[in-house]
């Protein structure tokens, strides 16, 4: 054991080392916050929080002080005018020479005490033997919300450059994605209750959060000024696009039914007489329609990423046949009776208009994100990209789509002898390369000049042919 759980002060004959005492207390804590993180996934915690005593990291005062000493006294000099002491030591227990940095990285950790509510939230949620309260549930959401508030006006107030913002940015992200999967719970409990004012309520309030909380940070991560921290932001903002495209193939889904089952009643024609069902059949058509297009406009912020992750390569192709199915009335043919008695979204008209509204509000802030509009600035003024920013166009499907099972069947051998001819044993294989010579011709392995890979016979099932074991 490293003894990370314990405060290294406590143990001067061994911990002595200040600069050492206080990365184990940053590991530590950055533990503590990935626990909680791996929690909101479903994974149970791994920490107990009495089961530790370490100290926040903190900043000495002689590293604030900028001083020094000697290896053979205890002078100080002040930290400007160190350059000229030879054999000089720092008494500071920081551990990076830029001091200004090290008191950002301090007080990020002081954002530990921010997901104390969260953590209390996630043991209602995953406490497998109790059962819980709505009214409980909601006063610890309330509490999440109020902290989400809080680091929200802090991030708004901060510079766009700053690492502090970064860092909030990431959690915020964390604390909204969960809370949009705990409001999509509370929705499915009052939908299957009938309770139908109860479940709008949180189906909008899903809507709501998407639009106002989350979307202006995939704009700035994707293509503004936090796209230069694309390795600390990525991974949330993938798991976040996931999150918010479920929400929105899961209202399509039964908005589509609902269209469905309403067009093929017996007695359809004639309803439609009646101005209000019509009103009714309408906001449904328009909210079914509004829905598919959002997802698949969604999709393309995943196609942005695929070149760099698996993770959005492969739920880009996944969520690209559930909404072309979601869009299809043979879906909707044979459903389970559980289903059909679920009478989902039975809202009225006005309440459907209000969810269509809201629905087409998230359509155009994506669409000016994957397409790189600005709502405020006139088309015709030209906006210049960040450095680090994804590209538009990150590369052809084709070459994308190619490159990743190349590595999926050099990893799994299943793979390989199911979906390439045997004459094609990876590493032995004929490769084709597309070249700009029409006489070139190539069997070697394909280089970074050779991006053009075909396999012939590469077909396969998204849903079926992904090794299980290989990608943990």
């Amino acid at each position: 054991m490293l003894g990370f759980n314990r405060e290294p002060n406590k143990f001067n004959d061994v911990c002595n080392n200040e600069k050492v005492n206080n990365i184990c207390r940053k590991i530590w804590y950055y533990l503590i916050k990935t626990d909680v993180l791996q929690a909101y996934m479903g994974t149970p915690f791994g920490i107990d929080m009495n089961h530790f005593d370490t100290l926040l990291p903190y900043l000495s005062e002689e590293s604030k002080n900028g001083e020094y000493k000697t290896e053979l006294g205890s002078e100080s000099y002040p930290g400007n005018n160190c350059a000229g002491v030879s054999n000089t030591l720092p008494m500071s227990n920081s551990n990076v020479s830029n001091l200004e940095m090290e008191r950002v990285v301090i007080d990020s950790f002081k954002l530990h005490s921010t997901l104390s509510p969260l953590r209390e939230v996630l043991k209602m949620v995953l406490d497998m033997t109790k059962g819980t309260s709505v009214n409980t549930l909601t006063e610890g959401i309330t509490k999440v919300e109020n902290v989400c508030k809080e680091q929200y006006e802090v991030i708004l107030s901060q510079s766009k450059g700053s690492f502090d913002r970064v860092w909030r940015v990431q959690l915020f992200l964390y604390f909204k994605s969960f809370l949009l999967s705990i409001y999509l719970h509370l929705f499915l409990y009052y939908e299957r209750l009938t309770e139908v004012e109860l479940s709008f309520y949180f189906l909008a309030l899903c809507h709501d959060k998407i639009l106002t909380d989350i979307l202006p940070f995939f704009s700035e991560i994707l293509t503004g000024e936090l796209s230069q921290f694309g390795f600390i932001m990525n991974p949330i903002l993938q798991i976040t696009i996931h999150k918010c495209i479920q929400f929105v193939l899961l209202t399509a889904t039964r908005v589509s039914y609902q269209r469905y089952s309403m067009g093929r009643d017996e007695g359809h024609q004639r309803k439609l007489e009646s101005v209000q069902y019509q009103q009714q059949f309408q906001a449904i058509e328009q909210f079914a329609e509004n829905s598919i297009r959002t997802g698949e406009l969604m999709i393309r912020m995943f196609d942005k990423l695929s070149s760099r992750y698996f993770y959005s390569w492969r739920l880009k192709n996944i969520m690209k046949k559930l909404f072309q199915h979601a869009a299809d009335d043979e879906l909707y043919k044979d459903v389970p009776q559980s289903v059909k008695d679920l009478n989902s979204l039975n809202f009225s008209t006005s309440q459907l208009r209000k969810l269509n509204e809201l629905i087409k509000d998230i359509n155009r802030k994506v669409d000016c994100i994957v397409n790189k509009k600005r709502e405020d600035v006139p088309e015709n003024v030209f906006i210049p990209a960040s450095s680090g920013e994804i590209p538009l166009d990150p590369g052809s499907n084709e070459y994308i789509d190619q490159m990743w099972m190349l590595m999926m069947a050099m990893k799994d051998t299943n793979f390989q002898s199911k979906f390439i001819p045997e004459e094609q044993a990876i590493l032995n294989t004929k490769l084709h390369f597309k070249q700009e010579d029409p006489d070139f011709q190539s069997t070697t392995t394909p280089g970074p000049t050779s991006p053009y890979l075909q396999l012939e016979g590469g077909w396969f099932d998204i849903f079926n042919v992904f090794p299980e074991s290989s990608w943990e």
